[in-house]
């Protein structure tokens, strides 16, 4: 794992991360960057717990033929501490999901890093 000068994993290298496994399907590497209690919200959903944002992650990419989500832009608010690490991290990231090669769907989501650089929350808004 990419880290930065103060030994911390790279939040811009997770995100990047993040957005490869979910266009590539790869609920391994999801499952590695997920938080245990992580949740996922969205126009229509509301999951709790890793193994269910996995399984419902599973259900749609096997509904789906391709998907990509193209990080289009990205703003990170680190802790307010004076310390890295007090407080969870969080990244804005503009998106455009395509899904079977039908038109783009711009969403924002707001993703929520733990104190142990894990992903605890994904909030997904479309524009």
């Amino acid at each position: 794992m990419e880290t930065d000068n103060l030994n911390i994993p790279s939040i811009p290298n997770l995100v990047e991360q993040y957005f490869t496994a979910w266009s590539s399907k790869d609920i391994d590497t999801l499952r590695t960057l997920l938080a245990d209690n992580c949740v996922v919200k969205d126009w229509d959903n509301h999951v709790v717990g890793k193994e269910n944002v996995l399984e419902f992650n599973q259900n749609f990419f096997n509904i789906v033929g391709t998907n990509t989500a193209t990080l289009v832009n990205k703003a990170i608010r680190y802790s307010k501490g004076p310390y890295i690490g007090q407080e969870p991290i969080l990244v804005f990231c503009e998106l455009e999901i395509v899904v079977d090669n039908n038109s783009p769907l711009k969403v924002v989501d707001l993703l929520t890093f733990d104190l142990n650089f894990k992903i605890s929350e994904i909030q997904a808004y479309k524009q």
